[in-house]
């Protein structure tokens, strides 16, 4: 197990079997990298807990923070099912998107939200 941040990560030499991201990517301003990151990182699964998936197979990445939404100014952005399912391919990764539910205290009920289960694509010889 390691504690890092995420700027360091990206330079460690360590594998694991499984990396685990909980609700994190819609507040980091360059996803993308981190989940390159994540998949380098992962000798067999990355799991995404909990975040926000836009419906779609299109190749989204939208932002979400808006001057008239200033509640939700640490959130930035949301991504489509198929730019996770792009950008897991490109990094050798099948995925797999479940909901996930969990109460939220802000809003005092629970929510829906996605997990992704990323598997290491078996390779074909």
């Amino acid at each position: 197990m390691s504690y890092t941040p995420l700027s360091k990560l990206r330079y460690t030499d360590e594998r694991f079997d499984v990396v685990i991201a909980g609700a994190i990517l819609e507040h980091l301003s360059d996803p993308v990298t981190a989940i390159g990151t994540f998949g380098r990182l992962a000798k067999e699964a990355v799991i995404i807990a909990f975040t926000p998936v836009l419906p779609t197979d299109e190749l989204l990445m939208r932002p979400c923070t808006t001057l008239a939404d200033p509640a939700n100014y640490y959130t930035w952005w949301a991504l489509s099912r198929g730019i996770y399912r792009r950008i897991f391919a490109n990094v050798g990764f099948e995925i797999e998107i479940v909901p996930a539910t969990a109460y939220n205290v802000d809003i005092k009920a629970e929510q829906i939200r996605e997990t992704i289960i990323a598997r290491r694509a078996e390779k074909v010889d």
